[in-house]
């Protein structure tokens, strides 16, 4: 027994008095009960990813306006569609600067901006970013106390919607109502994203706006950074034509970048298995179709009369 103890006390002498020993390879090594985590979002192949996300003017936590911040956690996502609300456009306190496209050429993607208000020289409103090239754009006015917007892309096969609703909740109700009304003149899968300033799931904006749209986006809440305590920012989707839900997820981190510190609000993103329109109807041999199309003298939603467009449609019915 007296020798195992003098064997144990010679082991820990020379490991603990060794003035030679290579302790490097403990150097890195992670504290008991913290590990390394890695914040990413990977997209499916098949997936359309639409993300919204309030920039307040692309000005932080910190009040610096910092477009590499925003552009790098849009970047980080690889969204197909980004709904952006508080954008400027060549309003002083952002010196001049068209924020949007700004924003545009550090993520390589498409813009549309839509005004709301005039504002310290220039305008304020909402943005669109996107991949491709849509196949109209407009701006669609909402009541509000301050006037708010819509900014709208439509593509072949969806629509998308990047809005900020009112603070007051009769003009929320009522953008509900144009907004349901516009979206399903279009005859397509329509997304609609932003921030609706509300977090009232059983009050009567919700109650509205669900009879028509189902609320697809995470239950976790958006604002503000660092304590979120409400759930105001919203991806929805018009009920009919459906679309398929994969995955949806408020972002606290990014690897890269510190998310809390480019707005107050937390941005936001759904994926949705991607569309194909009237291709997922295909005919049966045999069968007989009848289809019926208001066609509106042939001139779309952005006005323009367009015979190969309409022609495209019922082509693709008689597929």
């Amino acid at each position: 027994m007296i020798s195992y103890i003098c064997l144990l006390a010679a082991v820990f002498a020379n490991l603990s008095c060794a003035d030679d020993m290579d302790n490097s390879k403990f150097d890195n090594m992670i504290p008991y009960g913290k590990q390394e985590v890695s914040y990413t979002y990977p997209k499916g192949e098949d997936n359309l990813r639409v993300m919204t996300f309030n920039i307040r003017h692309c000005a932080g936590s910190d009040d610096v306006i910092n477009y590499d911040r925003t552009a790098a956690i849009i970047n980080g996502m690889e969204p197909d569609i980004v709904c952006l609300q508080e954008v400027d456009y060549m309003t002083t306190r952002s010196n001049k600067v068209d924020q949007l496209k700004t924003l545009a050429d550090k993520t390589g993607m498409n813009h549309y901006f839509s005004k709301s208000i005039t504002y310290q020289g220039g305008e304020y409103g909402n943005g669109l970013l996107f991949k491709g090239t849509p196949v109209s754009t407009r701006t669609y006015p909402l009541p509000g106390a301050e006037l708010r917007s819509a900014a709208i892309a439509e593509f072949e096969n969806y629509v998308v919607i990047s809005t900020h609703l009112a603070l007051e909740e009769n003009n929320r109700i009522e953008s509900a109502k144009l907004l349901t009304q516009l979206a399903k003149e279009y005859k397509k899968v329509v997304y609609m994203a932003g921030d609706f300033n509300e977090d009232l799931m059983n009050g009567a904006f919700f109650t509205e706006l669900k009879k028509e749209w189902n609320v697809v986006s995470s239950t976790e809440n958006t604002f503000p950074t660092g304590q979120s305590t409400k759930r105001i920012d919203f991806v929805v989707a018009l009920k009919s034509p459906a679309t398929s839900v994969v995955k949806s997820n408020v972002v606290y981190n990014l690897d890269g970048v510190n998310v809390s510190m480019a707005s107050d609000h937390y941005p936001l993103y759904c994926d949705f298995r991607k569309v194909t329109a009237l291709e997922e109807f295909p005919k049966a041999a045999g069968d007989l179709r009848i289809a019926n199309y208001f066609t509106k003298n042939c001139a779309g939603t952005d006005g323009i009369i367009d015979y190969d467009r309409i022609a495209a449609v019922i082509n693709k019915m008689n597929s």
